[in-house]
């Protein structure tokens, strides 16, 4: 059995028992071609299958047909309507959610993805704990109950909870994933949600990308603070963000590497307010 990564070319192989059963641990997050050859059978070979991470993705029967090795048989199977390999409830939201979703790309926060799932709701003032974008609530549990981790590691502050290292590049971002009940035995400390978040990695070609993004006050909504005309007139702020992804092969030791710089400019114009002199009561 052998799973090649599309992207990285990347091969990991293993060997089936004698039930003809096989498992392929610790894959790299993408999308892989999975071949099986065996002496007096043709080869199976089966593109496109996906791997997310905290999922086990099972492949079915396959059965192979009495031939040459050089020969090859392309199979195709759909995704399973009904998940048969385990019980945990995962959503996944991959790279084309991230850009498509207002507000992420804004640097708004990736949790704002979160809320948008059922049986999570937003927990407003209520959540005291670190958020990144927004704090919510899974099936009635307090918000301090979700577990955050970054490419499954623990990302969690040990003092108020919530996200220690906040990801707010969603150009960096390969997967954003919630497991929001029945989690696996790996998974523990917390009885909330596991938030996870893969990031990107490079691929055997260079690539990248620029953008740039605004923020202008003129172009926002006042608060209702900022329309009392007690307070006076409302101070204006004007913010630009370049952001240069790369992402580069690295041919000398066979990996590949993914680096972002992001470059801010903010400008605040506070408003000149008259001094009021005051005047005791006649």
């Amino acid at each position: 059995m052998k799973a090649t990564n599309a992207e990285t070319n990347q091969a990991t192989t293993t060997t089936s028992d004698s039930a003809g059963l096989f498992k392929l641990p610790l894959l790299s997050v993408g999308s892989y071609r999975v071949e099986i050859t065996k002496a007096g059978f043709r080869k199976a070979s089966l593109a496109g299958i996906g791997v997310t991470p905290g999922v086990d993705t099972g492949l079915e029967n396959i059965k192979l047909e009495v031939g040459s090795i050089s020969e090859t048989v392309e199979v195709t199977t759909a995704t399973p309507l009904i998940e048969t390999t385990q019980s945990q409830i995962t959503n996944t939201f991959d790279t084309s959610d991230v850009a498509s979703i207002p507000g992420l790309q804004e640097n708004e926060g990736l949790d704002l993805l979160a809320v948008l799932l059922p049986g999570v709701s937003a927990s407003r003032d209520a959540n005291r704990a670190n958020t990144n974008g927004t704090g919510f609530v899974v099936n009635g549990l307090r918000g301090r109950s979700n577990d955050q981790e970054i490419d499954g590691q623990y990302n969690n502050d040990n003092s108020v909870t919530g996200p220690a290292i906040f990801v707010g590049n969603s150009e960096f971002v390969n997967q954003y994933q919630i497991t929001t009940n029945n989690f696996g035995a790996e998974y523990g400390r917390n009885a909330g949600s596991v938030v996870n978040i893969t990031t990107k990695s490079g691929s055997n070609t260079w690539h990248g990308s620029v953008y740039g993004t605004e923020s202008n006050s003129k172009l926002t909504a006042l608060t209702n603070q900022q329309k009392n005309t007690v307070w006076g007139k409302a101070s204006q702020s004007h913010r630009t963000s370049t952001t240069n992804l790369p992402g580069q092969p690295s041919v000398a030791r066979g990996s590949r590497t993914r680096s972002s710089f992001r470059r801010v400019r903010r400008r605040d114009f506070l408003p000149k307010r008259s001094a009021r002199k005051w005047q005791p009561d006649a």
